[in-house]
């Protein structure tokens, strides 16, 4: 078991890397939404129906989606739609940050658990990384909602 002054950090870092994977899922919408949903409405367009039902389709599609990569899964985005040089800026340093996280962190961290003000700032640094997960997760999906074609 962990000594009890750890916990924090360690349930910080698990509600960061939540929110990192939520960013995935907010990426796979957007791909939903500028990718497949136009490719299946205009093969309806040309009477060109799906052989597959189009709730299949969905589901081989998100399946797909989910064997990629973060930074796959932000290269087909960018692919498929254009934001702002600032955004796209900031979704690779959210990508960088899940990253650091996800392979670095508690290495790179480590001599910082043995004092209170060193996991205090562990603590600190989860929470900006949560944020920062976050707010892009929010901003996709605000782009999503407001593009033409969003009901």
């Amino acid at each position: 078991m962990f000594p009890e002054v750890h916990r924090e950090v360690f349930a910080e870092f698990g509600h960061a890397m939540n929110l990192a994977q939520a960013l995935d899922q907010a990426i796979v919408s957007c791909l939903i939404h500028f990718h497949l949903t136009p490719e299946i409405d205009a093969k309806l367009a040309r009477d060109d129906a799906p052989t597959e039902p189009i709730a299949l389709l969905f589901d081989k599609y998100i399946e797909e989606q989910f064997k990629l990569t973060l930074g796959n899964l932000i290269r087909a985005f960018l692919k498929v739609t254009t934001i702002p040089d600032d955004l796209q800026f900031r979704l690779g340093y959210a990508k960088g940050r899940r990253d650091f996280l996800a392979h670095h962190f508690f290495r790179v961290r480590a001599p910082m658990f043995a004092s209170l003000e060193g996991r205090d700032a562990l603590i600190c640094e989860l929470r900006k990384d949560q944020k920062v997960f976050l707010d892009m997760g929010m901003i996709l999906m605000s782009l999503r909602d407001t593009a033409p074609g969003s009901s």
